[in-house]
């Protein structure tokens, strides 16, 4: 695999009312985020000669979290951005049991792209991910595209265990065991002593933060 396409886990903390996420992501894909009114739209995008390789995600809350439903919603905000949309499939993940994948076949311009798309729920939270990218170079970034759909999922539901957490901490110590010895007291360091007639330098003044490049930043569209 490319050393580009090596992926590091990314976390979302929640903004404005939105769930909070995890998905990893390759490591230098540029980002940009937006999030307002209790929905968060954080985008990952790869320069790619062929055409766009994106994978966006949008967090936010609903009243209905059927799938069909959020599916039949999905295919209008695919409407807005693409002059044609049609729906190739939908399956179950093979390595992510309960979690359904749909495939599109969606074109802008004379440009034709494959979408695979997928829904986390919980409750009233939807985690919803589009991965994009020209049909010839589907092959390619398919490998990224799986591991984002096996790792994004809701903060609160990912690490270990309370119980395994708590197991260590909550183990009783051996009757005998002997005190803890105190902890010495600190030394506290030596003022260096400066020659007389010498002016000690004023220290330096660090340089102003660059900008970062805003080049390249994916466009956030609702």
């Amino acid at each position: 695999m490319s050393h580009s396409l090596a992926a590091v886990p990314f976390y979302w903390e929640s903004k404005s009312d939105e769930p909070g996420f995890a998905i990893d992501i390759p490591a230098h894909w540029a980002q940009a985020s937006r999030a307002r009114n209790g929905v968060a739209n954080v985008h990952f995008e790869k320069k790619d000669r062929a055409g766009r390789v994106a994978i966006e995600v949008r967090a936010y809350n609903s009243d209905d979290a059927d799938l069909d439903q959020l599916i039949l919603q999905l295919r209008t905000r695919l409407a807005v951005k693409y002059d044609r949309v049609y729906l190739q499939k939908r399956k179950e993940l093979t390595f992510r049991k309960g979690v359904e994948k749909q495939v599109w076949s969606v074109r802008l311009g004379k440009q034709q792209f494959i979408a695979t798309t997928a829904f986390v729920t919980q409750d009233n939270k939807v985690l919803q991910v589009i991965c994009i990218t020209p049909v010839k170079r589907r092959k390619e970034y398919e490998y990224v595209f799986d591991n984002a759909l096996l790792s994004f999922d809701f903060s609160d539901g990912s690490g270990a265990s309370t119980a395994d957490a708590g197991g260590a901490s909550n183990a009783a110590a051996p009757a005998d065991a002997a005190p803890a010895p105190a902890p010495a007291a600190p030394t506290l360091p030596v003022a260096p002593q400066i020659p007389a007639g010498i002016v000690p330098a004023a220290p330096a003044v660090p340089p102003a933060a660059v900008p970062s490049d805003k080049k390249g930043v994916p466009k956030i569209e609702f």
